[in-house]
């Protein structure tokens, strides 16, 4: 492979542009916090769904722990899809959580039923 590179000084107009340029530039690194915007929920009469599709995994974990923290009630359902890195590790969200008694799989996986420790 062969790096060409030309070297030449740059003019007044030039600095200026590439000044101008470099100003507009966002540097890249860690994203800014995005503000926390709960997902939609579906409410029936019987439960609280959460439906997590579309969610990054970080962002449906975070989610999910904020849905369950606040739920009331026996139980509440979270779909997660049948296939991807939340399904796999949806169940392990849930060791030891204080308020969580069992999980229940539902349609081979792609939704869960939470049941709570009766308080």
């Amino acid at each position: 492979m062969i790096l060409l590179v030309m070297i030449r000084k740059l003019n007044l107009d030039d600095l200026a542009v590439w000044d101008a340029f470099t100003k507009s530039i966002t540097p890249l690194g860690e994203p800014a916090p995005s503000e926390h915007i709960p997902p939609p929920l579906h409410i029936t009469q019987q439960t609280t769904q959460l439906d997590l599709h579309g969610l990054s995994l970080t962002d449906a974990h975070r989610y999910t722990m904020d849905f369950v923290d606040g739920a009331s009630g026996k139980y509440v359902m979270v779909i997660t899809g049948l296939s991807g890195q939340i399904k796999k590790e949806f169940k392990h969200w849930f060791v030891n959580h204080k308020i969580v008694r069992t999980i229940e799989e539902l349609n081979g996986g792609g939704a869960y039923k939470i049941f709570f420790k009766k308080s």
